[in-house]
């Protein structure tokens, strides 16, 4: 497996310092902090921005998937703004997030799309990203290998038969922010390539969202940025999460 380019710390600082609330004020954190196991928690989520958009109100995908009746159970949320899937150093990586030895009985995760992002552009000053098709196609492969063994590891460490859930990513409208709407083929084929794990293991499930984060259909669920979901559509895709958590 080759080693892939990667950009520079300075690169990544700013994309971790992008505001993420969305100017909403509104929290549900008070409810969150209810859940019975909120101070022991065996559920675990893992991940980039997708995972961690709107966390700080706890309006996020896995809060409102935690506040489901049929769930009622908290998930421990580590993911990180700016995440990619896999660093040589290991830092900032979605794989470090994921702690060993925990009693995680279910994990969920997103990651991936930074990878493209940050990896397969020519001319990240001109707003120009996931342009050179051969490398994105072998970032793509790389990152289906990497997530293969992750769900190895997950599972050599973690109680039997833990239930894994990998989200997918969405179609991206014109105008996403940093051009990520760019990378929307690469980030279909790596759907692709999830699912075809998740299908070789019942254990693990991919979760598709592309219905649900339909931008001509519901603008409402997509941040001002274009690319996160807004509390609405964080919401949509909590509500599909809750009864593949809760084994429905």
């Amino acid at each position: 497996m080759r080693q892939r380019a990667r950009r520079s710390v300075s690169t990544l600082v700013a994309l971790w310092l992008v505001p993420f609330l969305g100017g909403c004020s509104d929290t549900l954190c008070p409810e969150v902090k209810e859940l019975p196991d909120y101070n022991a928690p065996t559920s675990l989520a893992v991940g980039d921005s997708i995972l961690a958009w709107n966390s700080p109100t706890c309006r996020g995908i896995t809060d409102y998937a935690a506040l489901d009746p049929d769930v009622n159970s908290y998930i421990k949320k580590k993911a990180l703004i700016g995440a990619q899937f896999s660093t040589p150093s290991g830092l900032f990586d979605v794989r470090s997030q994921y702690e060993e030895g925990g009693p995680w009985q279910r994990v969920v995760m997103t990651g991936g799309a930074n990878d493209l992002r940050l990896d397969c552009s020519t001319d990240e000053q001109q707003g120009q990203t996931c342009d050179i098709e051969d490398e994105c196609l072998q970032i793509v492969n790389d990152l289906e290998v990497e997530m293969a063994d992750f769900i190895h590891l997950i599972q050599n460490d973690g109680p039997p038969d833990a239930e894994i859930v990998i989200i997918g990513y969405y179609e991206l409208p014109d105008g996403a922010t940093r051009g990520f709407n760019l990378c929307n083929p690469y980030m279909a084929e790596l759907n692709a390539r999830y699912e075809d794990l998740a299908n070789a293991d019942p254990d693990v499930t991919f979760m598709v969202t592309l219905d649900l984060m339909d931008y001509e259909q519901h603008p409402d669920r997509f941040a001002p940025d274009l690319l996160h979901p807004s509390p609405a559509g964080a919401e949509k895709m909590g509500q599909r999460l809750a009864p593949i958590l809760a084994g429905q």
